[in-house]
């Protein structure tokens, strides 16, 4: 019916790291706030032209409102 996928994950700070557990890649995620009615994460991405000096990343928005 779908997809099942192991993560294994470790905080440290404000720092999230989530592994899949059947690949050797890793997100790592910040998380800018956390509270009773929002989750904010900024969630880094691959550069897409090396050498540039660019920050690429995705912001995920939770609330309960």
């Amino acid at each position: 019916m779908g997809q099942e996928k192991k993560y294994t994950y470790t905080v440290v700070k404000d720092q999230l790291t989530i592994n899949e557990v059947s690949e050797s890649t890793s997100s790592k995620i910040t998380i800018l706030q956390a509270d009773r009615s929002r989750l904010v994460l900024k969630k880094e991405k691959p550069e897409m032209f090396p050498g540039k000096n660019e920050e690429l990343y995705e912001i995920h928005f939770f609330s309960r409102e």
